[in-house]
């Protein structure tokens, strides 16, 4: 079994050779994503099973792609297509995590195929019935003060500003203040 994520980690160097011993003909200047990508194709032609996981990307035709962390989740020759009628059938939305084997593409395909989910953020398949869309989930109130005291700074915000375990707090300052300084000093008190 061979991993996209185990390919797309191995150096340059180490998928050229790879590609060599398997005996792959391969045209000067290909990118890394090129190189994953056919060693993975080679993988499959062969009857090896091969896997991705990755972010969803769906596209205004109702069909998506897998994007992978490695390529930022942008467009990359190992983005493996993902059909409409999968997409339908598991409910999956733009920006679930996907994990599954793929398949070569077809007469005139020209893009990996994703053949069989089996996890969808990180929960496998089987497994789906059991949880609950977000829309479903009750809301909880955050109750609990959360104490940021330690200096006086801080006590100065934790009197103006009182934050609650739970609550999603924005942070605007000045480009000269130090945010992330002071989000550490929160942090750690």
């Amino acid at each position: 079994m061979t991993s996209l994520a185990e390919l797309c980690e191995q150096p340059r160097d180490a998928l050229v050779a790879r590609a060599a011993a398997q005996g792959l003909g391969l045209t000067p200047h290909l990118g890394h994503d090129q190189l994953v990508a056919k060693v993975a194709l080679d993988q499959l032609a062969r009857g090896a099973e091969v896997w991705t996981e990755g972010e969803l990307s769906t596209l205004y035709d109702g069909f998506g792609f897998v994007r992978l962390a490695r390529y930022d989740y942008g467009e990359s020759a190992v983005d493996a297509y993902v059909s409409p009628r999968q997409i339908r059938a598991l409910g999956l939305r733009h920006g679930h995590r996907v994990r599954g084997r793929l398949r070569a593409p077809r007469d005139d395909e020209r893009f990996l195929a994703l053949l069989e989910v089996e996890a969808i953020q990180g929960t496998p398949v089987r497994d789906l019935g059991d949880v609950a869309p977000f829309e479903a989930l009750d809301v909880t109130q955050a109750a609990r003060p959360l104490a940021i005291g330690g200096d006086a700074e801080l006590d100065a915000l934790a009197a103006q500003a009182p934050w609650r375990l739970g609550h999603r707090v924005l942070v605007h300052t000045d480009p000269s203040f130090g945010a992330a300084t002071w989000l550490r000093r929160v942090a750690d008190a």
